[in-house]
């Protein structure tokens, strides 16, 4: 009986089962970063003081670059943290703590909010990602900012604020 090595299995797989268990991946990416993301708009005073406390779990952070399409380039623009600072977490596992996870939950907030604003858009029956339109929202330049990007706000608790009231 021949037996069939893994990396043997995944060469013969059919394109369509890999495209299968990306989307299987991406969508659970998307439930879990969904949950945490409902937690954090959920919470009240308290909860919401110490998931700051807390921090930004590493793993969250990491579905949350995956489905809004930023990368740690953006993301060091963002929290303000060196690419080794957040290289150093996501390697570790270490959650996001202080200014950082602030301006990590500061995206997580804009994200809710454009999910309420957008809940019944969509193009052709398909929903609008709010990761991903949130990317594109922080990433523009905005007019009521002289020019720049939303995301430069998010640093602090006032520019965050701001940012928020310009949705």
């Amino acid at each position: 009986m021949c037996q069939t090595t893994a990396a043997q299995a995944s060469r013969k797989a059919p394109k369509n089962v890999t495209l299968d268990v990306k989307r299987a991946a991406a969508q659970h990416h998307r439930a879990v970063l969904a949950r945490y993301r409902h937690d954090l708009r959920d919470a009240s005073s308290q909860e919401r003081q110490e998931i700051e406390s807390v921090g930004v779990p590493a793993d969250q952070v990491v579905r949350l670059l995956d489905l809004t399409g930023l990368n740690r380039v953006d993301l060091e623009s963002i929290t303000g943290l060196s690419q080794e600072a957040i290289n150093d977490h996501l390697a570790g596992g270490h959650p996001f703590k202080g200014d950082a996870g602030l301006a990590i939950l500061g995206l997580i907030d804009t994200i809710n909010a454009l999910e309420a604003v957008t809940e019944n858009a969509g193009q052709n029956g398909q929903p609008i990602s709010p990761e991903r339109l949130a990317s594109a929202w922080l990433q523009t330049p905005h007019p009521a900012l002289a020019g720049e990007r939303p995301a430069t706000l998010l640093r602090t608790a006032a520019g965050r604020e701001h940012a928020l009231r310009l949705l």
